[in-house]
């Protein structure tokens, strides 16, 4: 068998080259695989990853077309935080909620989440930060806006450089419409919503 201790390194998460490629050590003990940072070979061996300061969501499978697949990797990396970006200049559709787990930054690089619903409704963390990124909703006709990002309890919510299309973001004191420690930079705001329901919009913008 492998000795423990080996670094071993692959090209890609699905196939060769598709940007998911990392390397990592051998491990053996328990563990609890988020298919990112662990990768689990039987109950008693995985692969621990090298975590870099930023982690790129293709690490974590986030470069694959099957929805179910994207899903799990935007969630897995919701739940370990830190600083993570997204691939350069692509269009991932998510159709779906994301529970936000821990403290994030989220470093978009000009790309697009399509009907991706951050939400985060209960309390004790700080420090949900968007940047560079396009937040857009496929559903375009109804009274009210979906809401890309909806957050309560969370002292420290910072929004740079976001662009929404057909969506917004709600973000305030449990269910107060008072935003706590909110920074909203340099976004912009395009929904045609009649009745358009908001709490951040482009007159928040410093």
């Amino acid at each position: 068998s492998i000795p423990s201790g080996v670094t071993i390194k692959w090209d890609g998460y699905y196939s060769r080259g598709d940007g998911g490629g990392n390397s990592g050590i051998l491990k053996r003990g328990p563990h609890t695989e988020d298919n990112g940072l662990i990768f689990s070979i039987d109950s008693n061996t995985y692969i621990e990853a090298f975590k870099e300061d930023r982690i790129n969501l293709a690490k974590f499978g986030l470069v694959d077309n099957n929805s179910a697949r994207k899903v799990t990797a935007l969630q897995f990396a919701m739940s370990i935080g830190g600083i993570l970006e997204l691939p350069r200049s692509v269009e991932v559709t998510i159709d779906s909620q994301i529970d936000i787990d821990q403290p994030f930054t989220l470093y978009g690089n000009g790309s697009t989440l399509v009907d991706a619903r951050f939400r985060y409704d209960s309390s004790g963390i700080s420090g949900v930060h968007f940047k560079d990124i396009t937040l857009k909703s496929n559903i375009t006709s109804g009274s009210f806006a979906p809401r890309a990002l909806q957050v309560y309890n969370i002292s420290d919510v910072e929004l740079h450089k976001v662009h929404f299309i057909d969506c917004n973001a709600r973000v305030g004191s449990n269910l107060v419409d008072t935003p706590v420690g909110l920074r909203v930079l340099n976004c912009q705001f395009d929904c045609d919503f009649s009745g358009f329901d908001y709490e951040v919009n482009q007159e928040d913008c410093l």
